[in-house]
């Protein structure tokens, strides 16, 4: 048994099929490498680390809101109702987690999959 990626090709060898357009997009996302006149790699780890601390704030708020507001029953949050600030607070989660499904290689499940992501945590913080 082998593993390999859903495609076959190595992420190695991303150079060889892919070149520097100086644009962003799904289908040569992982194109910009350092031979090329600017490269985002340092975008994206920035990128990645303050959405790294707004997830772990949203999980610290998350556990909150269930200690104080279903396990002690504060009055302050059951007037916010806790359930609804849990649901909120779970798209919240979702919305932030899809950001890292645009880093890495792009593939036809990766790029179709980016916007069920996005639009059922907005579609849920919404409604």
């Amino acid at each position: 048994i082998s593993r390999q990626t859903p495609d076959r090709s190595k992420v190695n060898e991303i150079s060889s099929h892919y070149h520097c357009d100086h644009f962003i997009d799904c289908y040569n996302f992982s194109d910009e490498s350092y031979e090329c006149a600017q490269s985002y790699l340092i975008v994206f780890i920035v990128f990645g680390i303050i959405t790294g601390c707004f997830i772990l704030l949203t999980v610290f708020i998350f556990v909150f809101v269930v200690i104080f507001g279903l396990a002690l029953k504060y009055q302050r949050l059951r007037v916010s109702s806790p359930t609804f600030l849990s649901v909120m607070l779970l798209s919240i989660l979702m919305g932030y987690i899809s950001i890292f499904a645009w880093f890495g290689k792009p593939h036809p499940v990766a790029c179709a999959f980016q916007p069920w992501l996005l639009g059922i945590s907005s579609i849920s913080m919404i409604s």
